[in-house]
């Protein structure tokens, strides 16, 4: 340990380098990324209801009739409405319906007498029990933590992009337009195909994980940290090769899961699976790889010239300190040295885009939210390395 500047070369995994970051890579710098203003708004978490007196499954004598009832707010649409949670997004199922009544005034719930009689048996009484209401809360029917965010998105777009906020897989899917997800899920305003392909791509894994912290051995997307930073290419959604391997990717995943019985999580262990053969993994594998392709082209980093292979995970030290403990895993991914030029591209491209929408707003960058890391102040990177890095238009 030493004070002050230190000169190098400087040993990196056992190879020498001249710099080593905060993110102990050796280019780049060890600036945060800046919250862009474009992705605000974009990706929320799903509201938290507080009592499982709300939900109803389709064999419940209630759900024939509560199944009939329109919203008060919109007579286009149902008050029973599908409820999502991470086992139901993993699984591809819907088994559970929820009785939206979030946000309905007195007059509103009271119009509705048979579901108030029921709420009040099934959520009142338990909300009483566990101390959430007192006997003379009067509008006692609203969620425990709603999200004001998806209230705004429910049937505003056909169906709507959606993530478990904790995942080993960071699979993203589509879930109907009115469906209420709880807080286990990240929603994105998108149904499109272009941002699922840009989302699913290995591009945003990368800075996903580089940016969220973890549990376990899982990511933890945060709408803040993961989504909020993250600089998409440019008009991307006008990008026809994005939709298009986009939109095959998820066909073939969803064909296979209906084909093999088996939800996400299984179906990712077997794409992650060198000893998987079967004709169809290997086809997804393949769609995989031409998604990533695509995204690298919107981004015109044509010369990254980067295809997955199966590489072992590192092992993470169990509390006593031995590795040797849990067994090797394999990913289908991309070489770790593909891996950070992405990663400090992607940094740069973000301080670009930031720099951008502050002159644009006569403003300055927005810091994104801490992760608790430890960051130096911020220095720019050597200019020979920017040169290589930047392959990108800065100006839009």
């Amino acid at each position: 340990m030493c004070k002050g500047p230190v000169e190098g070369p400087f040993d990196l995994n056992g190879r020498e380098v001249g710099l080593i970051t905060a993110y102990l890579f050796h280019l780049g710098d060890n600036a945060d990324p800046c919250l862009l203003k474009v992705n605000d708004g974009l990706a929320f978490k799903g509201c938290e209801i507080g009592s499982l007196g709300y939900l109803l499954t389709p064999d419940e004598t209630e759900f024939a009739e509560f199944s009939l009832i329109n919203d008060p707010r919109d007579s286009s649409r149902k008050l029973l409405k599908p409820y999502i949670g991470g086992s139901d997004l993993v699984e591809g199922v819907t088994r559970r319906y929820v009785l939206d009544v979030d946000g309905l005034s007195e007059q509103a719930i009271k119009s509705l007498p048979r579901v108030f009689q029921y709420l009040e048996e099934a959520v009142r009484k338990d909300f009483l029990a566990r101390g959430e209401v007192r006997d003379d809360t009067v509008e006692w029917w609203h969620f425990r933590r709603p999200s004001l965010a998806l209230r705004r998105s429910l049937g505003t777009l056909p169906k709507l992009l959606v993530l478990c906020r904790v995942s080993e897989a960071a699979a993203f899917t589509f879930v109907s337009g009115d469906s209420i997800a709880n807080s286990d899920i990240i929603c994105f305003r998108f149904s499109d195909f272009a941002s699922y392909c840009v989302l699913q791509s290995c591009i945003h894994e990368i800075w996903a994980r580089m940016m969220a912290s973890t549990f376990e051995d899982r990511l933890r997307y945060t709408p803040s940290d993961s989504f909020g930073t993250f600089p998409f290419p440019a008009n991307y959604q006008t990008h026809a090769a994005l939709a298009a391997t986009g939109e095959a990717y998820f066909n073939l995943r969803t064909q296979l899961s209906a084909q093999f019985g088996e939800g996400l999580t299984d179906i990712y262990n077997r794409f992650h699976d060198p000893q998987e053969t079967h004709p169809q993994i290997v086809q997804l594998r393949g769609l995989y790889d031409a998604m990533n392709r695509a995204v690298l082209d919107a981004y015109k980093w044509f010369d990254i010239q980067a295809r997955c292979e199966f590489l072992p995970e590192a092992n993470d030290e169990d509390d006593d300190g031995d590795c040797r403990s849990k067994p090797c895993e394999y990913r289908y991914r991309w070489a770790d040295e593909i891996h950070d030029l992405i990663f400090v591209k992607l940094l740069l491209l973000n301080r670009a885009r930031a720099e951008q929408e502050a002159q644009s707003m006569a403003g300055t960058p927005t810091a994104k939210a801490s992760t608790g890391r430890s960051r130096k102040p911020a220095k720019h990177a050597p200019v020979s390395a920017q040169a290589i890095l930047i392959h990108e238009e800065t100006t839009e």
